[in-house]
């Protein structure tokens, strides 16, 4: 997983169809914490950035190649999505918690002031 927190987010290929993961942002009074949906996307190409108080969380659910021929119905999407959300001023970048578990995003952000 790729993390840029000083700047914008690197390395990123554009690539056809666009979708937009359902991500849930909660807040305790000691961080917020963003929940997103990925199932399928490779840790690897799950890149997170915080510009100043705006988050931005990209990546890219690719349809295996493998799987191109024999499709009866396709009903999940595929493709790059990209989602940024404005956060709170108390937030601080520096204390970042990712992890990647069944298939769900967990970003962590502690609020000034506050360790975790």
């Amino acid at each position: 997983m790729k993390r840029n927190i000083s700047g914008g987010v690197v390395g990123l290929t554009s690539v056809a169809g666009v979708w937009t993961p359902p991500m849930d942002l909660f807040e305790t009074e000691e961080y917020i914490c963003i929940n997103a949906e990925l199932a399928g996307v490779e840790e690897s190409g799950i890149e997170i950035g915080i510009e100043g108080n705006v988050i931005t969380i990209r990546g890219e659910r690719r349809l295996s190649v493998g799987e191109e021929k024999g499709f009866i119905c396709v009903e999940r999407s595929y493709g790059s999505f990209i989602r940024t959300f404005k956060l709170p001023a108390s937030v601080t970048a520096g204390g970042m918690n990712v992890e990647l578990s069944m298939g769900v995003l967990k970003v962590t952000l502690p609020k000034s002031g506050t360790c975790r």
